[in-house]
């Protein structure tokens, strides 16, 4: 009742968006399990299912069952009131980590982030029944709206904090590569959704904030063993920007 109600207030209803699930890696017998719940945001350039072919390019001997439930434009709340949402989170077996991304300007409105984090803190109330452990992939600006980016970033963290969730801190991520390299098009023409590379970047960040620790991380950037045979030079500078980003935010304290 209670989301049927809030959608209502915003005009949303369960029948007015698509959502579906794609099974991005799917072994008999995972020794680890994944799920994403997003929008546009994290399906655009199939993101989840890069990050599983990084992850398994990375950790070859470990099976990583990959899951995505997403459609456009959805916003948490809408996956909370979704029958085929409410029934991968919960029975699919158990998920170790499930990455929540909301709409993304939900987190610039005082209203709309009210809602974001109650729709948080619902998914991990239900996560935490099977043991796992939320993540969250903060969403970023617009290319010509740099200034949004402090507002979603903590959004972001502050829910994270009080649920004590992991952040993926793409947006951040967004703004460092745009601001240091822009001749990189991270950004879709519409200025707005990721780019091939812009999603190469976030399953980047993705794969290197949940499977990795800052010592691991260290080595493999002291070493880059990892970019040997990766064609596409873009995506090595983009690998390490990734890199070298979340050794940064492993090294903050939590």
């Amino acid at each position: 009742m209670f989301w049927s109600t809030l959608l209502s207030f915003f005009g949303l209803t369960s029948c007015a968006f698509e959502n579906h699930l794609e099974k991005c890696s799917d072994p008999p017998h995972p020794q680890q399990s994944i799920l994403f719940i997003g929008n546009s945001f994290t399906y655009y350039g199939n993101m989840p299912l890069v990050f599983s072919k990084l992850a398994k390019e990375r950790h070859p001997n470990r099976d990583i069952r990959v899951y995505s439930q997403a459609g456009p434009g959805l916003q948490l709340a809408q996956h909370a009131n979704d029958k085929n949402a409410t029934e991968t989170l919960m029975n699919s077996d158990k998920w170790n980590v499930v990455v929540l991304q909301d709409q993304s300007e939900m987190a610039l409105h005082p209203q709309t982030l009210k809602t974001m984090a109650s729709s948080c803190r619902w998914f991990d109330q239900r996560i935490q029944k099977f043991h796992g452990k939320t993540a969250l992939l903060m969403t970023w600006c617009d290319l010509n709206r740099p200034q949004d980016q402090l507002p979603i970033s903590k959004a972001y963290r502050d829910i994270a904090r009080d649920l004590d969730a992991i952040v993926i801190p793409a947006g951040e991520l967004f703004l460092e590569v745009t601001k240091n390299d822009p001749s990189i098009a991270i950004y879709d023409v519409d200025q707005h959704h990721p780019s091939h590379y812009g999603s190469f970047l976030v399953a980047c960040l993705t794969e290197d904030i949940l499977l990795h620790t800052k010592t691991e991380l260290a080595e493999i950037v002291s070493k880059r063993l990892h970019h040997e045979g990766r064609k596409d030079l873009i995506e090595q500078k983009l690998q390490e920007y990734a890199d070298d980003f979340a050794i940064r935010e492993l090294s903050q304290p939590r």
